[in-house]
């Protein structure tokens, strides 16, 4: 059997690959997310009542009316890209399911 012999040049390919992953991997591990804005859409029912942006470093709460016929509400805070719903009364959810979540 035959053995390949590989010249330096072999070398200088395999090693600047080899660079080229390992620098492309950090640079994706350590970039932020600049470029890319964060919404969410918030449905009842199947039905979507609002969309609202997730600006980094901005907090603000917002109330959302929802029901037949519009008789509950509930309060979203958003702060730094973040949301979670406060906790609604116990008329609108007895079990309180919705407060041991994020």
């Amino acid at each position: 059997m035959q053995t390949i012999k590989l010249k330096l040049l072999d070398y200088l390919i395999v090693v600047s690959l080899l660079l080229t992953g390992i620098i492309g991997f950090y640079y994706n591990l350590s970039a932020k997310d600049t470029g890319v804005k964060k919404y969410v859409i918030v449905f009842v029912k199947n039905e979507k009542i609002a969309e609202l942006s997730l600006p980094p470093g901005e907090a603000y709460n917002y109330s959302l009316v929802f029901g037949d016929h519009n008789q509950y509400t509930a309060e979203l805070e958003i702060n730094d890209g973040q949301i979670r719903m406060l906790p609604l009364p116990i008329s609108i959810s007895p079990r309180q399911i919705h407060a041991q979540t994020g």
